[in-house]
């Protein structure tokens, strides 16, 4: 795509934006199932040209500029070859580009974002602000199957809402609430939403490259061992509306009740354990399951009452 101030970190600087192009290649990519889904066959295949030339240049350029630059994380844009983890969430959760991403340096890039969180998070740097797209983040590492990370990025989030009576961001958190700089729009509708996808993220998300639904990637073990653990009413996915209702016991046992107005997704429904102890044995209306992972189900059923034991 042409040269931009993007979303205004380049706004010094005209360059060429790697998120500018993931998010082309979103509009690409949706365009040609809108058009399949119109049964407009010829410009579903012209779409779908057009997306997969894109991705290979895409791609192609993201190779180049890392070489260019000597990078092991995915750069922001082509001419700064920079660092900008807030961008490259998107290319992972609305891009739905995780499995396609260079993955050594996609790993790195939040590896790296994470430690310097972490310090900010805990006075072992100085800082003065932060933006908080930073939620974007929160969706990401959710995606990415880093469970603890993201929850944690969220507490740290939701304790720096400004002001706190009003539940939400402003655009730019200072370190010091009181001190008179720009805090831009407020209340954040972009943040807001962007803190929206990744709540939902955490109960369940759908994954484009298998066209799979996955349940419980972000959900905090504490929640799902409560007395009455995690429920859930009429969400809306692409495959129609879910219920569930996940709790787990001390005893290591863990059980799912799945109903809604849910068609079963062609890539099956996939329920993340939230607990680090392996999995033994996985019931699925009352049959015994086998081939499933330590953390994880491939549910094929629905409705359906999954257990799980440890």
């Amino acid at each position: 795509m042409p040269e931009s101030i993007s979303h205004e970190g380049y706004s010094s600087r005209a360059v060429h934006a790697y998120w500018d192009d993931f998010w082309t290649l979103r509009g690409l990519k949706d365009a040609a199932s809108l058009a399949r889904l119109m049964r407009d066959e010829i410009r579903a295949a012209r779409y779908s040209a057009l997306r997969e030339a894109f991705s290979r240049d895409l791609y192609a350029s993201l190779q180049r500029t890392m070489a260019r630059h000597k990078l092991d994380f995915i750069p922001g844009s082509v001419e700064l070859g920079d660092f900008d983890p807030n961008a490259t969430a998107m290319a992972v959760t609305v891009g739905g580009e995780l499995p396609n991403l260079p993955q050594p340096a996609l790993q790195k890039t939040f590896d790296e974002w994470y430690e310097y969180f972490e310090k900010r998070r805990d006075g072992k740097i100085d800082w003065e602000g932060y933006t908080p797209y930073e939620v974007r983040i929160v969706e990401a590492l959710v995606y990415l199957g880093q469970r603890e990370r993201a929850w944690a990025l969220m507490n740290s989030l939701l304790r720096d809402q400004r002001p706190a009576a009003w539940n939400q961001w402003p655009e730019v958190v200072w370190r010091d609430p009181n001190r008179p700089k720009f805090i831009g729009d407020m209340p954040h509708a972009w943040i807001g939403a962007e803190y929206v996808r990744a709540l939902r993220s955490l109960f369940a998300y759908e994954r484009e490259s298998d066209q799979a639904l996955v349940l419980a990637a972000g959900l905090p073990r504490a929640w799902v061992e409560s007395e009455t653990g995690v429920v859930l009413k009429s969400l809306p996915t692409w495959y129609g509306t879910l219920d569930y209702h996940l709790r787990g016991d001390a005893q290591g046992e863990l059980r799912l009740q799945l109903s809604g107005g849910l068609t079963l997704p062609p890539g099956k429904i996939v329920l993340k354990a939230p607990s680090p102890k392996p999995l033994r044995e996985v019931y699925v209306n009352g049959k015994p399951v086998t081939g499933f992972k330590a953390d994880e189900v491939v549910i094929g059923e629905f409705p359906a009452e999954v257990v799980l034991r440890y």
